[in-house]
């Protein structure tokens, strides 16, 4: 054949499909879908696994603050409220998860509570009520992605993939 000849394989339709697929996506819903599947995963690791995301234990209060308020609930799951507060944002190219609790950043990392006004604090736990100049609270992480975290989301990539293509 003279003059211009185009060439269509069955390799090039297949690149052809892929591009016009991925093409195709909302990145606003995958990323709806991984801040879904990341606010579950937090929650699992609160109820269930009751460990930070890199496997390592929760540190318990020194004067048997985890046993009292947490009771057989866990740590973090006295009451429920940090575990139901957990939701997600997803924009065009992010997603984000989290609390919107007071408390939930200091749980995540820690620190120590003096009183605002006054010179002690007052709380219960469990029964007895409690005074105290200060409280520590060690830091117990909650939010973040554990290996095998990763790999749920990468497997929901795959299938989310594989769902385009057929």
């Amino acid at each position: 054949m003279s003059g211009v000849e185009l060439v269509l394989n069955e390799q090039m339709s297949k690149a052809t499909l892929v591009t016009q697929a991925i093409a195709s996506v909302n990145f606003a819903d995958v990323l709806d879908v991984h801040g879904a599947l990341g606010v579950s995963q937090t929650q699992r690791r609160i109820t269930q696994d009751q460990k930070a995301p890199d496997g390592s234990a929760w540190i318990e209060h020194s004067k048997g603050y985890a046993a009292t308020r947490g009771g057989s609930q866990g740590l973090l799951h006295n009451e429920g409220d940090l575990v139901t507060s957990l939701d997600h944002v997803a924009g065009s190219d992010e997603v984000s998860w989290g609390s919107p609790v007071i408390y939930a950043a200091i749980h995540q990392f820690g620190g120590t509570i003096k009183p605002r006004n006054g010179a002690r604090l007052f709380f219960m736990m469990g029964t007895q009520a409690v005074a105290a100049s200060e409280v520590t609270i060690p830091a117990r992480p909650y939010l973040g992605l554990s290996s095998d975290d990763v790999r749920e989301h990468e497997e929901t990539i795959v299938h989310f993939m594989e769902g385009l293509l057929t």
